[in-house]
């Protein structure tokens, strides 16, 4: 049941296009789901989408957390992770 209400989250997650902070925590969402079952492309293209909208406060807060976020590690171990959510030195 768990697998098939994840598969659920992500397939309406990725519908979402709502404008400016809620389209950006969503994509923010969706990475994390994505990321925690290994869907690494997918995931960093929604951390993309996720810090492609949203004020500048709001992108950089996202990121801030994305370092630290557990549901985000197996992303963190991806290549392109510092391409897309910085170090964090540049803040």
């Amino acid at each position: 049941d768990a697998i098939g209400t994840w598969k659920k989250v992500i397939e309406l997650a990725a519908k979402t296009n709502n404008p400016g902070a809620a389209a950006s925590n969503a994509q923010y969402n969706l990475a994390c789901a994505l990321s925690l079952h290994g869907r690494l492309d997918e995931g960093i293209e929604a951390l993309k989408a996720a810090f492609a909208t949203g004020s500048e406060a709001q992108i950089a807060e996202l990121k801030r957390h994305a370092r630290e976020d557990t549901d985000l590690a197996n992303l963190r171990a991806d290549a392109r992770w510092t391409e897309v959510v910085g170090t964090g030195d540049e803040e």
